[in-house]
């Protein structure tokens, strides 16, 4: 017996691994002890009644009563279970369920009753329906981690932050590798790795008024910087060889040597970090990008980082999804 706060007796139930008081033992206190709640039932010879303290069992038996749960619902009687299944069986093979919802069938889109049309833009889209969202953009019929094709998969956000719905933040893993990142001692820490690149490339500037708004060159330095947390398997966040072979092919071996007027109709240091950021999102499908950074000289640098990101992919979402706009 023991004091709660109101003083009042309450009974509660001891640990046998840890002498730690309880009104009710459970698995995920067991997890401590790298045990399951059979394992410990077995090691000491007890009852699953053992776990739970004398008042709160009562409690809820006070809640269930009058109900039937467990082996006591007839529904899990085997007979009963045949009943139902040949019932609902009969009455499909009538036709009974053809129009089960009072001539709705078939019926969708604005002409259904409870069509709003808030819930069908592309930012509540992007807000709200991340597998629609990122099915937009890449093909989500493969876990990215493990390869499993047609397996259910989830949308997992990379920086644990379900604010962030840029692309680059969001990997399709299928149930088994996704539920990884949600027990904390199979989480490595948040890392960051980078690399740099460079490049030459001519531009000008068409709406500045100065020099610059002449065709000239300079020599580009890129970085791209990645976040994630530290894969245990691995021990890297990315190998630094694919962050590489990505950006070489979506960005340098573009820009190098080229005109980037033909790209980007603006050429600013700013525009082409948001256009490295998108093709790097959208067709190279780099995945965790923290921020990039462009160097026009030794002395200048342009830095995107993914609030900045987010904020523009959110407030031209509609171009995102529909590019012909």
């Amino acid at each position: 017996m023991t004091l709660n706060a109101g003083w009042r007796l309450i009974d509660m139930v001891t640990c046998r691994m840890c002498a730690n008081n309880f009104r009710v033992i459970t698995h995920k206190h067991l997890k401590k002890h790298k045990m399951t709640v059979d394992q410990y039932l077995k090691k000491f010879n007890l009852d699953k009644i053992d776990l739970v303290s004398t008042q709160t069992s009562r409690l809820l038996s006070s809640k269930l009563k009058g109900t039937k749960i467990g082996i006591d619902n007839p529904a899990k009687r085997k007979e009963v279970k045949e009943k139902i299944s040949n019932t609902v069986k009969r009455r499909w093979d009538d036709g009974s369920y053809k129009n089960r919802i009072n001539g709705m069938l078939g019926v969708c889109g604005a002409d259904h009753a409870n069509w709003k049309l808030e819930n069908h833009t592309s930012l509540y889209i992007a807000e709200n329906d991340y597998i629609r969202l990122l099915s937009e953009f890449q093909d989500i019929s493969k876990c990215s981690r493990c390869n499993k094709i047609d397996a259910r998969i989830n949308i997992h956000h990379i920086d644990e932050d379900h604010k962030n719905f840029l692309p680059s933040n969001l990997e399709p893993l299928c149930i088994p590798c996704h539920t990884h990142f949600h027990y904390s001692n199979r989480k490595g820490p948040f890392l960051q790795i980078g690399r740099f690149f460079s490049f030459a490339a001519a531009h000008h500037l068409p709406y500045y008024d100065g020099k610059c708004q002449n065709l000239h060159g300079h020599e580009w330095r890129l970085e791209v910087v990645v976040r994630k947390r530290v894969d245990k398997k691995t021990g890297m966040v990315m190998d630094f060889s694919d962050l590489k072979k990505v950006v070489n092919s979506a960005i340098i071996d573009v820009f190098d040597h080229g005109y980037l007027n033909d790209y980007i109709d603006n050429p600013t240091a700013e525009n082409i970090l948001i256009y490295c950021w998108e093709k790097l999102m959208l067709e190279a499908h780099l995945k965790g990008i923290e921020k990039i950074l462009v160097w026009e000289s030794p002395d200048s640098i342009a830095t995107l980082d993914k609030g900045g990101m987010l904020s523009i992919f959110s407030t031209n979402i509609e171009k995102y999804f529909n590019p012909s706009l």
